[in-house]
């Protein structure tokens, strides 16, 4: 049970590093161009939205809580912590599929799970 989950933590942390140092290669654009949700959801566009009239309130309420922003999506605490919220969150599917799968099958569940993020940002 504990090697699956193991994996996941690698697989997912070093596909996280390749993205990381790949994405100006792909992209010449400043990083904090593409999220610009961040500003409706941290309540820095002026008057700060209700939770409730936002696309996603549990998110916006972790964003505002944080303080989180565009001027921090780089800075490397706010990496290995949603790093860290992403595994622990993702760790449940693992950690079931240790015990439904056989282990071989359960290993490639959770090198499967930890690539999500490369399977995304592909076009």
């Amino acid at each position: 049970m504990l090697k699956p989950l193991l994996l996941f933590a690698l697989v997912r942390g070093v596909t996280a590093l390749a993205i990381g140092l790949l994405l100006p290669f792909h992209d010449a654009r400043p990083f904090g161009d593409g999220f610009t949700d961040l500003n409706l959801y941290n309540g820095s566009t002026g008057q700060p939205a209700p939770l409730w009239s936002l696309p996603n309130p549990l998110y916006a309420a972790l964003v505002r809580g944080l303080g989180y922003g565009q001027g921090q999506l780089q800075d490397g605490r706010f990496i290995a912590l949603s790093l860290l919220l992403s595994v622990g969150f993702t760790a449940v599917f693992v950690l079931v599929s240790s015990r439904v799968h056989r282990p071989r099958q359960s290993l490639l569940y959770a090198a499967a799970l930890g690539l999500i993020p490369i399977w995304r940002s592909i076009p």
